[in-house]
């Protein structure tokens, strides 16, 4: 890049009173393809912001994610805190193919609820069944998402440390 356009944008910068996000997750964003061994690692993408901004968002984080498929990380900005919401019930078209399902299910069905009126009896056995289905998956099947998660995870450490001849 030529030296007037990076002097440009400095100036652009100062004048505006700009400043970066902090970047949590992996501190870079950009890898070079290994050359004889050696890999550059620069944090390249960026998010400026002035302060008028940085006082409505006060809450705003700046995540980088592993470069997957790229040689830039993707950036998420997030301009909240995410607060814990409740998880909805998600019954899994697979979990009909295994053999004990049914078993499963019936035996939530089955769970005595001493309840007052039919209607919190019924939502009593759909909440026991449920939890029957929930706690046997979590046993059964492996979960692809916490695995693809973990992977994930692993990416960012080995592109975030020192690299050897090792």
């Amino acid at each position: 890049m030529p030296r007037e356009q990076v002097e440009e944008f400095r100036n652009f910068v100062n004048s505006n009173r700009l400043m970066d996000i902090d970047l949590k997750g992996g501190k870079f964003t950009w890898f070079s393809n290994p050359r004889n061994g050696f890999v550059t690692r620069e944090r390249l993408d960026r998010v400026l912001v002035n302060w008028e901004w940085k006082k409505l968002y006060q809450n705003a984080t700046l995540t980088a994610l592993p470069a997957i498929g790229s040689d830039h990380c993707p950036l998420v900005l997030r301009l909240e805190t995410r607060e814990k919401f409740e998880r909805h019930f998600n019954y899994e078209a697979y979990w009909e193919d295994h053999e004990d399902c049914e078993k499963i299910i019936k035996q939530g069905w089955g769970k005595n609820e001493n309840k007052r009126n039919k209607w919190e009896k019924l939502q009593g056995k759909f909440k026991s069944y449920k939890k029957e289905l929930e706690q046997w998956s979590k046993k059964t099947f492996t979960r692809a998402d916490k695995k693809i998660n973990q992977l994930k995870e692993e990416i960012t450490k080995l592109q975030n440390q020192e690299f050897s001849e090792q």
